[in-house]
């Protein structure tokens, strides 16, 4: 019997609580998928790069090795240097020091020759090598964060991490007069990176100014120190 009143029904379009649960749940994965693509960046200085493959890190310890071994044999005309264990602190190293130290490693290192007023600072890193132009004077480990420094990074691809960084949306891509793509963020500017002929190698040229970073990084001036 019809009493009159309405019968009550349920929206045939009202979602169910376990597609709300799903559609939640993709979008949280893609806020994460697009953290994770903008924190992706060339590395910082001084600062270990992540996945980098095991040899690389065997290369930094060949590195450190070698520069204990040029610091104990004197360099020529300091004599008076004592050996220093491996991993210890960075070194100051003449300019024929390096030439010898990248000729006998398994890669390069990069550098800007040599500069006056300035000591050189070698470091060998799990990671690579870094060579710092320190004020002419400076003891060897100085925190002066604000120098031209010189980076040297082994990777299995280095083109192909650097061809990622150029993707981010801030990328700062350049060519040099060699046909070299050269490239740095509007995020971090003061570093400029760039890839060996070889594909051996990445190199970032990290100064104070970020108008001096990426015209030496353009030159022809940062070369291996051979």
């Amino acid at each position: 019997m019809n009493s009159g009143k309405p019968e009550k029904s349920e929206p045939k379009d009202k979602p169910a609580k376990d597609e709300m649960t799903r559609d939640e749940g993709k979008k949280e994965e893609a806020t994460a998928k697009a953290a994770e693509a903008k924190s992706s960046a060339a590395p910082k200085l001084r600062e270990p790069r992540k996945g980098l493959l095991p040899w690389g890190i065997v290369v930094g310890v060949i590195l450190a090795a070698l520069i204990v071994w040029l610091v104990a044999r004197g360099g020529g005309e300091d004599s008076s240097s004592e050996p220093v264990s491996a991993g210890a602190a960075p070194q100051l190293v003449s300019a024929e020091q390096l030439r010898e130290a990248s000729a006998r490693g398994d890669t390069p290192i990069y550098w800007a020759g040599e500069m006056e007023g300035t000591e050189i600072e070698l470091s060998a890193l799990p990671t690579g090598t870094q060579v710092r132009y320190l004020p002419e004077g400076s003891e060897a480990g100085a925190s002066i964060s604000k120098t031209l420094t010189i980076g040297t990074y082994p990777l299995q691809d280095p083109s192909a991490s650097l061809q990622g960084y150029a993707q981010r949306p801030d990328a700062i891509v350049k060519t040099a007069a060699d046909g070299r793509e050269v490239i740095s963020s509007t995020e971090n500017p003061t570093s400029v990176y760039f890839v060996s002929p070889d594909n051996s190698v990445q190199i970032e040229v990290y100064d104070p100014s970020a108008q001096e970073a990426m015209s030496l990084a353009l030159s022809a001036e940062v070369q291996p120190a051979d």
